[in-house]
């Protein structure tokens, strides 16, 4: 047996990213397959889970989710499950949705639905509205605004499990070259 090694050393990047995801493909007893995505630190210590799946929205159908676009039908990555073991990595987890998304054609966009069931004293529907997540329930979405802005606090509210999701704003640039373009067209007229 012949056992080449290499003349060089093999240069390697050493650095670690501080957490590392695991993609599983699953499929819950009903039938439906779903991605399974489990967050790492460094010491292999869990510290997230999220399970997503990708869907066709429908507006012409109606929608729970999303407020009537348009009339075409788009995708949008739902998360059924997140869960976050430590401070920060639930924004991970929401920024990596929306990377998967985009890789899946959602173009960014993913919805959930918000439920204070697993902490009621910190309810996931505040941590997503700062995120930027939107709701079709505006009273529920006025009433968290309250919190953040310090004018009420979540003992004064009511949440009830609401529908959310998010649509990528656009990029500084992209709306700079769009004021430009406008401005370019109304100079014309002007002279």
């Amino acid at each position: 047996m012949n056992i080449h090694f290499p003349k060089a050393p093999i240069k390697y990047n050493s650095k670690i990213p501080n957490e590392l995801i695991y993609k599983k493909r699953m499929t819950a007893k009903s039938g439906i397959t779903y991605d399974e995505y489990v967050m790492f630190n460094k010491n292999g210590k869990v510290i997230g889970l999220m399970d997503t799946v990708m869907e066709d929205i429908r507006p012409l159908v109606g929608n729970e989710f999303y407020p009537s676009l348009n009339f075409k039908k788009f995708k949008s990555l739902y998360i059924d499950y997140i869960e976050s073991k430590q401070k920060g990595t639930g924004t991970k987890l929401l920024d990596y949705a929306q990377i998967v998304s985009k890789k899946q054609g959602g173009k960014g966009r993913f919805h959930l639905i918000a439920s204070d069931r697993f902490n009621r004293r910190r309810p996931a529907h505040i941590f997503y509205r700062k995120y930027g997540l939107e709701s079709p329930s505006f009273s529920v979405i006025n009433d968290i605004d309250s919190v953040i802005k310090k004018k009420a606090t979540i003992a004064d509210i009511y949440l009830i499990d609401i529908p959310m999701y998010f649509i990528p704003k656009k990029t500084k640039s992209a709306n700079n070259n769009g004021l430009s373009l406008v401005k370019n067209i109304l100079k014309f007229f002007k002279k």
